[in-house]
């Protein structure tokens, strides 16, 4: 049932009266705002709101079947990044709310909720971007929340008159375009001379809207109501302007209250800002199986589709007679591995003279490090050049040898570059190397192979050629060069113009919690909105402007989306589609066939791609028998059409390849949980190359896994049988144990402690006449100093021993604060009869997740307010 707001003031707390017709208060109050009689509390201005026309068309409009838009613009606050710490913003949970519950009866599933929010943006910046904010959506409702950044300071950034002209444009040009104009103050501040001055510009708000017959949502009135008076209350606060997670929680239940569309049985309605909470999952580890399964590059002289595990006995060691390699003087070795811990050294990849001890090879040492070796007639010297190879993680090794240089990379990387004397060089023609060997030296001393690789290898390739730092940062695998996708979206990431980034696909796409997943978490689309919008490129106003439009939605078909996208105004055309279709919906297959899925997709690409926008398909990120021919005919489809392809369903097999409790870590009921939009959403960002290192998805790492705890994975080898779609009957296999609690501004400490390798004396470098002399010191520049010893990546003792630098531990981005600053909200006395889901776990949440035992709390000291939704409903009090 939704009621209307119909609240009574009881002391500090707005406490809701029974359902029905609201109470009027006791007292009239006169305002001198306008002059004349005007709403003095939250409830008088609730009173007020249902008597206008426009609060009828907004609950006539959610009545009908009809789809409608919703806009929610204003500045940082309702951008909602970074304070509210990844968590959902007051737009996700309208978003979410929106599109799952429905209203007055009507399923409001294929609505769409637009966040154009943009830091640092005043009244003046509304209006001079109003049709790419908000009249380019032809939004049914518009949701306005303009000020802060306006009036808080003096001088003001904007004079008063002009903020009223503009809040009145704003009004005027909603109406004339058919939308629902809703007007919205904000929460004061922490700093009491902000206040003061916001309190001129919120008063001339309250009087626009009165005077325009306008909706207004008096935040501003219930954060002091809610507050005993108070206007400063740190516990909803991030920092001393923007919301935390708590208080935007509180900020959508009292918006949609306001609005009449609140049902105070719904979900959203029961969670409690004290004890959101989420037990830590076990850690499955993306970046030890990411990207190993890539192809040799298609432009070597050799390519190696190796994709083996090679055991240190020989097993798996692969041998080529090359005899073209003789006669290059320039070449490039390329191998992609995955190691673990040694305690000797091994060979990656050699080249030999089968006549003689000349030879060229990569080596990786006990310690991880990268080693040249080399032998031009007579006895082995070496350049150990850096790196951490045995770290479990795949690896692309790259080194490019000539007539006077070493250059190696890792991951695209350089790593030291050795300038040498043409008698020291080890050029494939100089030795006249013929027999190349990957996994092992065989050489004329070991004609049966020794130094034995044990470890994962997805290819190997040779060059006869050197490759530049871009050619190397390109390769496959390599993942520091920048993609076809990356260097299209770019100018669009670092935009000098708005623009929006459409999304179009499934109930994952859709992104909303569902039945026990925690609902004050964002979907992938939403979590990629912030990397988008702040992460990635924040340094003008403009290039906040990246605006996501998720139409994503449960159920739909290939059909479905074409027809979305065909239904779009041409103002709507994004200049970025991401297409991310899921064929099963809860197990039931949403196509007719794979012939008409590609058909309806060609159709949707062509026309996309005919409207100029740069088109991403994204295989289903779903498991699965059924969905293996799907993805297959979006791969074929994008080489087609010429088009970018993510090939989500690709990496989850690679996941669950490794990790078999991954369908109760990642999925709930079969459907993609939190765990899982959160990796959805960083695999995403990574392919289109716009995951910084400081980014909220790293932090959130903290908050959802318990990285102490890896999750169980298949031994080493092993390959599991084909996948089926997760589904409520799996049974996770993990252990639990407990997980700790995060605490506020700490960061991750590794689970080992990495120390210092052996030392090592610097080895020689063979001059051809076969005495053997001192290797050359290479300088920081990575020039050659005759006669020295060589100066390794990491310090050199006294002596010519070489000590490995250890690698500093990167500091992990803050996570959300899980402790309140010490003020508290009142805490309603009264109990509601249903619990939410997200305060304690479900049965299907014990059988389906993988936990590690005791939750990670969001501890609220402060409790959630009575009034918040603004409701006729009783409310649950959690300490």
């Amino acid at each position: 049932m939704i009621t209307t707001l119909a609240l009574t003031v009881s002391g500090a707390l707005l406490v809701p009266t029974a359902q029905g017709a609201p109470e009027t208060p006791d007292a009239t109050v006169t305002s001198g705002e306008t002059g004349a009689d005007a709403p003095m509390t939250v409830a008088q201005w609730a009173i007020r709101n249902q008597g206008l026309e426009d609060y009828a068309s907004l609950q006539q409009g959610v009545s009908r079947p009809e789809p409608m838009t919703w806009v929610l613009t204003g500045d940082s606050i309702t951008q909602g990044v970074l304070h509210s710490h990844g968590l959902n913003r007051f737009a996700d949970y309208v978003h979410a709310y929106v599109r799952t519950a429905g209203m007055h009866g009507q399923p409001r599933a294929q609505d769409t909720i637009i966040n154009t929010g943009v830091s640092s943006a005043t009244s003046g910046n509304l209006m001079d971007y109003f049709d790419s904010w908000v009249l380019g959506h032809h939004a049914q409702v518009v949701i306005m929340s303009v000020g802060m950044n306006d009036g808080r300071m003096r001088p003001a950034l904007t004079p008063i008159e002009q903020y009223r002209e503009n809040l009145r444009s704003a009004v005027a040009q909603v109406r004339a375009q058919g939308g629902i104009p809703v007007l919205q103050t904000q929460n004061y501040t922490a700093k009491p001379e902000y206040n003061t001055n916001l309190d001129e510009y919120f008063a001339v708000m309250r009087q626009v809207a009165l005077e325009t017959d306008t909706i207004l949502v008096d935040v501003a009135r219930m954060w002091t109501e809610a507050n005993d008076g108070q206007q400063i209350n740190a516990a909803l606060m991030g920092d001393s302007i923007h919301p935390n997670e708590r208080g935007h929680l509180m900020w959508a239940q009292f918006l949609l209250g306001n609005l009449g569309l609140l049902d105070a049985s719904s979900p959203l309605a029961q969670l409690s800002a004290q004890a959101l909470t989420l037990d830590r999952l076990s850690w499955a580890d993306p970046a030890v199986v990411a990207d190993g399964d890539t192809s040799a590059p298609a432009d070597a002289r050799l390519g190696l589709n190796l994709d083996r595990t090679m055991t240190g006995d020989g097993n798996g060691v692969d041998t080529h007679q090359v005899p073209w390699l003789a006669e290059a003087s320039e070449t490039t070795f390329v191998m992609r591995v995955k190691l673990g811990a040694s305690t000797t050294e091994e060979v990656l990849l050699s080249a030999v003279d089968p006549s003689s001890s000349k030879k060229v090879e990569l080596k990786v040492l006990s310690d991880g490090r990268l080693r040249i070796n080399g032998n031009v007639g007579q006895q082995d010297g070496w350049y150990t050049v850096g790196g951490a190879l045995r770290d479990g993680r795949w690896h692309t090794v790259s080194v490019t040898l000539t007539h006077s240089a070493i250059q190696p990379y890792v991951d695209g990387s350089p790593l030291r570059a050795l300038s040498l004397a043409e008698n020291a060089a080890l050029a494939p023609d100089l030795l006249g190397v013929r027999e190349l060997t990957v996994g092992a030296r065989k050489d004329q001393a070991s004609p049966g192979g020794t130094l034995f690789l044990h470890g994962e290898v997805d290819y190997a390739a040779v060059y006869d050629r050197q490759l530049s730092a871009e050619e190397h940062q390109m390769l496959p695998g390599a993942g520091t060069g920048e993609t076809p996708l990356q260097r299209d979206l770019r100018p669009l990431v670092a935009n000098d113009v708005p623009n929006t980034w459409l999304y179009l696909g499934g109930r994952a796409t859709q992104g909303v919690p569902e039945a026990d997943m925690p609902a004050f978490t964002r979907g992938y689309v939403e979590l990629l909105d912030e990397v988008l919008r702040w992460d990635y490129d924040r340094t003008s106003l403009v290039r906040r402007m990246k605006f996501v439009v998720n139409r994503g939605r449960a159920g739909a078909s290939s059909a479905d989306l074409l027809a979305e996208y065909r239904s779009l105004e041409e103002s709507q055309r994004p200049a970025v589609l991401v297409v991310a279709p899921e064929v099963l919906d809860h197990g039931t297959l949403t196509e007719s066939s794979v012939e008409d899925f590609r058909s309806h997709l060609a159709s949707l690409v062509q026309q996309a791609t005919g409207d100029g926008a740069v088109v991403v398909l994204v295989t289903p990120p779903q498991l699965g028998k059924q969905v293996a021919p799907y993805a297959q005919a979006m791969r074929e489809l994008a080489a087609a059409e010429d088009v970018h392809l993510i090939d989500a369903s690709q990496w989850m097999a690679q996941m669950r390849h490794k990790y078999t409790t991954l369908d109760s870590l990642w999925w709930t009921d079969g459907v993609l949980n939190h765990a899982g939009h959160l990796m959805l959403a960083q695999y995403l960002a990574e392919q289109m190359g716009v995951r910084p290192s400081t980014s909220q998805l790293y932090g959130l790492e903290s908050l959802y896994f318990d990285k102490s705890s890896p999750a169980p994975s298949h031994p080493e080898g092993e390959t599991p049988g084909a996948t089926e779609t997760p589904s409520a009957t799996v049974t996770p296999s993990a252990t639990v144990t407990p997980g700790a609690t995060v605490t506020p501004g700490a960061t991750e400490t590794p689970s080992a402690t990495v120390t210092p390798g052996a030392t090592e004396t610097p080895g020689a470098t063979v001059t051809p006449g076969g005495t053997e002399t001192p290797s050359a010191t290479v300088t920081p520049g990575g020039t050659e100093t005759p006669g020295g010893t060589e100066t390794p990546s990491a310090t050199v003792t006294p002596g010519g021993t070489e000590t490995p630098k250890v690698p500093e531990t990167p500091q992990e981005p803050q996570g959300p604060s899980h402790e309140a600053s010490g003020q508290t909200i009142p805490t309603p006395t009264s109990s509601p009869s249903a619990v939410s889901p997200h305060q304690a776990p479900s049965a299907s949440q014990h059988r389906n997740l993988a936990r590690t035992g005791s939750s990670v709390a969001l501890v609220m000291t402060a409790g959630l307010l009575a009034a918040a939704g603004g409701l006729a409903r009783q409310r649950r009090s959690r300490q």
